[in-house]
């Protein structure tokens, strides 16, 4: 329980940290993003980015990478996560 409690309330400082991973780590607010958008993490090619890999290539477009096309409803989802990165800015 006390665990539970400490990772919900920790905040990880991201800077230019290669090794902080996009989906497993706890980075973003609102948990780790492989639980939030358990689907996107399912389709996606790229299970092991990191933070800093996406945040060069913008977040979106060239960043996502998909086993296959996404339907409709599941870039509905994407526009979801993606809407929520957006208003994430890493400074230097």
């Amino acid at each position: 329980m006390v665990r539970g409690w400490f990772s919900y309330h920790l905040r990880r400082e991201v800077g230019d940290d290669v090794g902080t991973l996009f989906w497993w780590d706890p980075w973003l607010d609102g948990g780790i993003l492989k639980d939030r958008f358990s689907l996107l993490f399912y389709l996606s090619d790229s299970k092991l980015a990191t933070v800093a890999n996406m945040f060069s290539l913008g977040w979106g477009g060239e960043a996502w990478k998909w086993r296959c096309r996404l339907m409709d409803w599941e870039e509905e989802l994407g526009s979801e996560c993606w809407a929520l990165l957006l208003l994430i800015v890493l400074q230097v």
